[in-house]
């Protein structure tokens, strides 16, 4: 019988930029929902079922930051990788977000101890941007409304550990974005040049706690 790993986490960030992906602390997080590479590594041969929940800056009145994401999938041995999907919403100022997701990683190994995980993933994200009604002075408003758009996405990954002691990661997030225009009331045409694309690197290590706890050290990186 194979074994269903639940992981619940909440989290809390310091700081998520408009048109960014929600920033989650955990390594677990990290890796599971923003490299594709991590798909089944650390739950060989199992299924696991991550969620996660993150709300920011709850006394704003509209538009505070909040997050839900949920991932199931694990190690196939047919396709010699891992495959799983997911789906996100993510809430932040103007912008809800709905995110549905499949990613598959390929396994080698590199010796009796090392893995390689080479990972792709591709996304349908449904974007909304409401801007409300222009309720300024006449000409400091510059857009007002809804816009709605689909957007077709890529990422790659890669994942390499020696057995339970150090890992290390790297991705880079919505690579095919496309540009999204805007028409301001003046007339004027804006575009929002790939606000999403993102690099991330995570290098961390698992220390036992005890007979049957561990303890993860890891530190990471995003530019955008």
């Amino acid at each position: 019988m194979k074994k269903i790993l639940l992981f619940v986490f909440a989290g809390i960030s310091l700081q998520l930029a408009a048109g960014s992906d929600p920033y989650f602390r955990q390594a677990e997080n990290m890796l599971r929902l923003y490299n594709p590479a991590y798909s089944g590594l650390r739950d060989l041969k199992n299924k696991s079922l991550l969620l996660s929940f993150r709300n920011q800056w709850m006394d704003f009145r509209d538009g505070a930051p909040l997050a839900f994401s949920g991932t199931f999938g694990g190690y196939f041995e047919k396709l010699h990788g891992s495959l799983d999907g997911s789906y996100m919403f993510d809430r932040n100022g103007v912008y809800q977000n709905h995110w549905l997701s499949l990613k598959y990683a390929f396994n080698a190994k590199l010796g009796e101890n090392m893995n390689l995980n080479i990972g792709a993933r591709t996304s349908l994200a449904l974007i909304n941007a409401d801007f409300g009604p222009c309720i300024t002075t006449p000409g400091t408003c510059e857009i007002e409304g809804t816009y709605k758009w689909s957007m077709p996405d890529f990422d790659a990954g890669l994942m390499l550990t020696h057995t339970d002691k150090f890992f290390f990661g790297a991705s880079a997030r919505h690579l095919t974005e496309p540009d999204v225009k805007f028409k301001t009331r003046s007339g004027t045409e804006l575009i929002l040049d790939k606000a999403y694309l993102t690099y991330y690197a995570l290098l961390g290590t698992t220390l036992p706690v005890g007979d049957h706890g561990t303890f993860t050290a890891s530190g990471n990186y995003r530019g955008t």
